[in-house]
């Protein structure tokens, strides 16, 4: 079985198993996954340890995040890795975000967008299954982009313009303000002249925040 099939197969068996929502870069699944090119995974928190055990009895190597602090309800990714055919799984049990005061600090409690993501989700016939809908996934871009890389990749800068396009605004100004606060509507100018680019300088300097 090659790569292609190895993570078709999986996506299959997990379906069958557990609800998941497979939460970015659907154009590298399944050819241009990788070790690297991971693919990332939201799970409901009451099968945090099922999954792991389950990806276990696939084959999987699991690991864990090491030296890392949680608050608010985050806990360690969960890395499950077939490292012969470059396959890594990123499984995550809620959308947690690191703190920008501590890169090692990941920080929960996001739960609107959580709470959106499986209210929202959109079953698709590729092997992915299961995908955020329109202002979920560019409000996990954006925080990822904020929070996590700390810079606005392009290949997500393209898809934040993309999404934003077929957004509806009412529903993504909920979800700025949730996740966001005071600096919501601001990041929302930013995405409306296509300077996503900008994000996390504008957040982080952000005169009324």
């Amino acid at each position: 079985m090659n790569k292609v099939e190895l993570i078709e197969e999986t996506f299959d068996k997990l379906n069958n198993t557990f609800e998941f929502i497979t939460l970015r870069n659907f154009h590298l699944i399944p050819e241009h996954s990788s070790i690297e090119n991971d693919i990332d995974l939201l799970i409901h928190k009451q099968d945090y340890e099922n999954v792991a055990d389950y990806m276990a009895k696939l084959g999987y190597e699991i690991t864990y995040d090491a030296g890392h602090t949680y608050l608010y309800g985050a806990v360690s990714h969960i890395h499950c890795a077939n490292r012969v055919e470059n396959i890594h799984f990123d499984i995550v049990g809620g959308l947690y975000y690191r703190s920008l005061n501590d890169p090692l600090l990941f920080i929960g409690g996001l739960q609107p967008l959580e709470d959106s993501m499986w209210e929202n989700q959109i079953d698709v016939s590729s092997c992915w299954k299961h995908t955020p809908s329109v202002e979920d996934e560019l409000t996990h871009l954006c925080c990822h982009s904020i929070f996590d890389k700390r810079v606005v990749p392009p290949v997500y800068a393209s898809r934040i313009k993309e999404l934003y396009e077929e957004a509806d605004k009412d529903t993504l100004g909920y979800l700025f303000d949730a996740a966001f606060y005071k600096v919501g509507p601001h990041l929302l100018s930013l995405l409306e002249e296509d300077k996503s680019g900008s994000l996390f300088t504008e957040y982080t300097e952000y005169s009324n925040y």
